[in-house]
């Protein structure tokens, strides 16, 4: 799969690395399941703000486009950070972004790179149900449904 690397991807891979495996012990079920033969689309619940690094974390080695809400891209320290580790910018406002959204996944598809999205476009509530994206049916061809779990008590949304 294509790959957009860099140093601040490669930098911040060994931080979360560190991170997850020392202080959260994090374990890795299914990773054997993701094709790496075509570029998926990683369709994840986002219960916490630990869901992406986690799910980047269990991706590895594989990179990752994350598309990610526009707000986080307001604090330009931060925003250029996201934009350094592949992270595209999505308004939840302007309807008109939906298709280009879309034009733009399909876009990085073709291009070979895979793509994390959170189809529920906020972090999930904890009366709804955090198994919501990974249910039976919702993965399509070059899709991979996952979940986060349990991972509102470490850093709760």
């Amino acid at each position: 799969m294509k790959s957009d690397r860099n140093w601040v991807y490669f930098i911040t891979r060994i931080i979360v690395t560190i991170y997850f495996t020392l202080y959260h012990r994090l374990s890795v079920y299914g990773k054997e399941k993701i094709p790496r033969d075509r570029p998926v689309i990683i369709a994840s619940n986002h219960a916490s703000y630990l869901d992406p690094p986690v799910v980047g974390y269990a991706f590895f080695p594989g990179y990752l486009k994350f598309i990610a809400w526009d707000k986080l891209f307001s604090f330009r320290p931060f925003g250029a950070f996201l934009r350094a580790m592949g992270s595209v910018p999505v308004s939840q406002q302007d309807k008109n972004s939906s298709a280009a959204l879309l034009r733009l996944v399909m876009g990085f598809i073709k291009e070979g790179f895979n793509v994390f999205i959170c189809p529920e476009g906020h972090r999930t509530s904890r009366k709804s149900s955090p198994r919501a994206a990974s249910r039976r049916g919702s993965a399509r061809p070059a899709a991979s449904p996952s979940a986060a779990r349990n991972a509102t008590s470490r850093l709760p949304g």
